[in-house]
C-alpha cells in the first residue's frame, strides 16, 4: 500500500540588514546603507544644487533611523574597490544564511546626500568589479541629473549601464537611472531645487532625462509631492521626455 505524501518547499528569504551590514570587515559609516532590504551605495558626499535629494523632502524628512545612514565625509570618499568589497560580503553573509538570492533581492542602489554622477568614475568601476563577480546583480542609480551632457555620454558609453532590456536581464548593469524632476517649470524648479546655473537647471535636467531615454536607458522620474508643484503637469513632462513612470514622492512638512 501506498502512502501518499506532500512535500512543500522551503523557500529562504533573502535579507540584508543594518546589523549584517555593520559586521562585514570593509564598511565604515557613510559608506552604505540599508532601506527597503537593499542596499545603497554612497560614492560621493558632494552635491551640485543647493537642495539635495534627501532635504527636498522637506523638513520634516528623515531617513529611518535603523537603516544606518550616516553622512559621508567629503575628505573620505570610497574607492570602487571599497563599495565592491562591501557588496561582496553583504551578499556572502545574505546568502549564506538564506541559500540563494532569489527574486526578493532588492539589488544595489547608488544614491545618498550627495550627487552619485559626481563620482561617476568610482561608480563605473564598481559596476566593472562586481560584473566579473557576480550575475545579474540589479542595479540603479538614483541623480539630480543636473549633469551636463557629457556625463550622461560617458554613462552609457561606458558598458556600466544597459541600453535595452534585453542587457539589463542578462548582466549585472546599471539596469535603470531615477532622475528626479522636481516641478514642471524654470522658475519653480530653481525656487524648490537651487541649481548653480539658475532657471536653466530645468533644461538641463531635461536634457539629461531626453538623453538617456533616447539612448535605450530605462528612466524613472521621481517628483516631490510638495504644495506648489503640480504633479500632473510634472508627469505628462516625464512621459513627453522619455520617462517610463513617475513616482511620487510624499513631501515632509515641519513639525
Amino acid at each position: 500500500k501506498l502512502l501518499a505524501c506532500s512535500t512543500r518547499a522551503v523557500v529562504k528569504t533573502f535579507m540584508i540588514s543594518t546589523t549584517l551590514l555593520r559586521q562585514c570587515p570593509s564598511f565604515r559609516p557613510g559608506v552604505a546603507y540599508v532601506l527597503h532590504n537593499a542596499l545603497y551605495l554612497q560614492p560621493c558626499a558632494r552635491n551640485v544644487a543647493a537642495t539635495s535629494l534627501l532635504a527636498s523632502r522637506g523638513p520634516g524628512f528623515a531617513l529611518p533611523a535603523d537603516c544606518g545612514f550616516e553622512r559621508l565625509d567629503p575628505n573620505s570618499e570610497p574607492t570602487a574597490a571599497e563599495l565592491a568589497a562591501v557588496v561582496d560580503e553583504v551578499y556572502a553573509a545574505s546568502t549564506a544564511s538564506a541559500g540563494a538570492m532569489g527574486e526578493n533581492d532588492a539589488g544595489i542602489t547608488f544614491a545618498g546626500d550627495g550627487e552619485p554622477l559626481l563620482a561617476l568614475e568610482t561608480l563605473v568601476e564598481t559596476v566593472e568589479l562586481l560584473r566579473v563577480r557576480r550575475n545579474g546583480l540589479p542595479m540603479r542609480i538614483v541623480t539630480s541629473g543636473l549633469v551636463g551632457p557629457e556625463i550622461a555620454e560617458r554613462l552609457m558609453g561606458s558598458g556600466a549601464v544597459a541600453l535595452g532590456d534585453e542587457d539589463a536581464r542578462r548582466e549585472t548593469r546599471i539596469a535603470s537611472v531615477s532622475v528626479a524632476l522636481n516641478a514642471d517649470s524654470p522658475n519653480l524648479y530653481q525656487r524648490l531645487v537651487g541649481p548653480p546655473n539658475g532657471a536653466a537647471g530645468f533644461g538641463q535636467v531635461c536634457g539629461f532625462i531626453s538623453a538617456l531615454a533616447e539612448g535605450g536607458v530605462a528612466v524613472e522620474c521621481t517628483c516631490v509631492e510638495h504644495p506648489d508643484v503640480d504633479v500632473a503637469a510634472t508627469r505628462r513632462l516625464a512621459l513627453a521626455l522619455g520617462a517610463r513612470d513617475l513616482r511620487v514622492r510624499p513631501y515632509f512638512a515641519a513639525s
